[in-house]
């Protein structure tokens, strides 16, 4: 949906026109150089939480939304 596109985080890549793999993958080496100069030692955390977006009440996303629309 359009309207939503203003309020993603660049960083969210999936699914969207000029994004994707080779997207992510840039955003993903740019904040492993910045890790590496700012931090001696750090952790990435990267997991996908199963069935989330299915077990999102669909009536409140939906209102959510429409009330983005009206902005």
């Amino acid at each position: 949906m359009p309207a939503l596109i203003p309020c993603l985080i660049d960083q969210n890549v999936a699914s969207r026109k000029d994004k994707g793999t080779s997207k992510g993958l840039e955003y993903f080496n740019k904040y492993i150089n910045i890790c590496n100069y700012k931090y001696k030692e750090y952790y990435i955390l990267k997991c996908d939480v199963k069935g989330f977006f299915s077990s999102i009440n669909h009536d409140i996303l939906k209102q959510k939304i429409e009330e983005e629309n009206k902005r």
